[in-house]
């Protein structure tokens, strides 16, 4: 049986964009949650992310593995301990 996926929120960031974004109110009774992100940058040149926390835990409880490409060639790496999850560039 395959699993049913629900909308629980969305949210539409304007031109100014937004330094962060807070979703309140998820049901406890779900087990997985899917983030599904669209990211575009104006700035010429320079990198942009996205880095996010769950239920607002600022310890040094994350790891992120990360691989991307861009012009010039492909990179990729790890974090540990760190305070946020990387997640886009």
């Amino acid at each position: 049986m395959g699993m049913a996926e629900f909308l629980i929120s969305s949210v539409t960031v304007g031109a100014g964009g937004a330094s962060s974004i807070d979703f309140t109110s998820i049901p406890s009774t779900y087990t997985d949650l899917r983030l599904v992100v669209s990211l575009r940058s104006g700035s010429s040149g320079t990198s942009r992310g996205l880095s996010f926390t769950l239920n607002n835990d600022a310890g040094t409880n994350y790891s992120t593995r990360y691989f991307y490409g861009y012009a010039s060639g492909v990179t990729g790496g790890s974090t540990s301990s760190s305070t946020d999850m990387y997640s886009g560039l």
